[in-house]
């Protein structure tokens, strides 16, 4: 005996395979998206942690002025660029915050260079939390791709059983 879909059941098999691929299709969307924020927070930190120590380590007489330029802008996108409602990328503004203090105060290269790995790990630690979206997706992706792949399973072996395509023979 075959099993033959009627036209519900083959309505059924579209949607799910038409929501699979859309679903797909967002979520690689959605990843190249935050794959780029995140290259972009990575240049821009390495930009501003490379500028400040430059500026740190000028003498009176060298043009510094770029370098403050490039401070300010990286800065500036950095801020734009997170949520100030999420608590670790807050870690990550005051982390900037104060090894930009510590470039003006700072006399001793020691006490920069900690501001500069207090910023660094506040900024992987963000770096990581989005990097495992990316490549385990959005929650709401994982949840509905889970709920689709389960209805899939139960209708092929509701359609599988019901037919009386597994026997077993004794």
């Amino acid at each position: 005996m075959s099993w033959e879909p009627n036209t519900v059941e083959a309505g059924l098999i579209a949607t799910g395979v038409t929501l699979i691929g859309i679903l797909i299709t967002n979520q690689a969307k959605v990843s190249e998206f935050r794959q780029k924020w995140i290259d972009a927070l990575r240049d821009d930190a390495a930009t501003l942690i490379t500028h400040t120590l430059i500026v740190h380590a000028a003498d009176a007489q060298d043009d510094i002025d770029g370098s403050y330029t490039k401070i300010h802008e990286a800065t500036a996108r950095i801020q734009l660029r997170l949520n100030p409602k999420e608590a670790s990328t807050e870690e990550i503004v005051i982390a900037m915050n104060e090894m930009r203090n510590a470039n003006h105060y700072a006399t001793e290269f020691s006490e920069l260079n900690e501001r500069v790995n207090e910023f660094t790990r506040a900024v992987q630690a963000v770096l990581k939390n989005e990097w495992k979206r990316v490549k385990w997706g959005e929650p709401l992706y994982r949840w509905v791709f889970g709920a689709v792949v389960l209805g899939m399973i139960t209708f092929l072996t509701a359609v599988v059983f019901d037919n009386g395509a597994w026997k077993l023979h004794f």
